[in-house]
């Protein structure tokens, strides 16, 4: 009697442990179903996440840079054969022309300086394009190249707007004293003169400025700080 009670007071322990044990196979079910739900699971937004769009600037600037690139190229290299040229055309005036020899040896008066100029302006066009194409591709290298050609434009401008305004000065004069212009011109020169250079160098010095400008952006430095070469 005392055995069986001993035996039932063991099979009553036997079965309160077996129910506050957890459920093993239920854990587990749950388990490898979380596992398989989380494998299985389809991609979230940020797996289709894209670069963030490229900003626009480079290309509008780097398309501008080689436009006037090409124009001022195509200006310092006529500009650098054109006296010379004009000087050869000189040859076919009649000698007994007098106002046409007198206009002749005022452009030879110019034709050095401006030949100069000239090919400055040439060399800083061909700056320019390599500069352009260098935004382009988005290299690192292009905002030496812009900062550099923008203070060599500014400074070449100076000579290259006095030069130009005072040989186009002289042959407006020139046609006052022959008669080809009327003589109350002459009297307007002092001011036409100023007019013309304040527009020449306002002109040359507008793009030079904004390069300036633009590239010391702390902005545009950032982002120019992410590309290569």
């Amino acid at each position: 009697m005392h055995v069986s009670f001993s035996n039932q007071i063991l099979l009553q322990k036997d079965i309160i442990m077996e129910l506050n044990e957890p459920p093993v196979s239920d854990d587990s079910q749950f388990a490898d179903s979380g596992t398989n739900s989380t494998q299985q699971s389809p991609p979230t937004q940020q797996a289709f996440d894209l670069e963030p769009a490229k900003s626009t600037w480079p290309t509008v600037i780097g398309i501008l840079s080689m436009v006037l690139g090409g124009f001022g190229a195509m200006g310092g290299l006529w500009q650098t054969v054109g006296p010379f040229m004009m000087g050869a055309l000189g040859q076919l005036v009649p000698q007994d022309d007098a106002k046409a020899q007198q206009a002749l040896a005022a452009m030879e008066q110019w034709q050095i300086p401006l030949a100069v100029i000239g090919l400055a302006s040439l060399v800083l066009a061909v700056f320019l394009l390599v500069a352009g194409s260098k935004l382009l591709g988005r290299k690192f290298q292009c905002v030496t190249l812009y900062k550099r050609w923008a203070i060599a434009k500014m400074i070449v401008a100076l000579p290259a707007v006095g030069i130009a305004t005072m040989s186009q000065m002289q042959q407006m004069q020139n046609m006052v004293d022959q008669g080809q212009a009327p003589a109350a011109f002459s009297g307007m020169m002092n001011v036409v003169l100023v007019f013309m250079v304040v527009l020449g160098l306002a002109f040359a010095w507008a793009f030079p400025i904004f390069i300036l400008f633009w590239f010391n952006r702390q902005k545009i430095h950032d982002e120019v700080g992410t590309w290569q070469g």
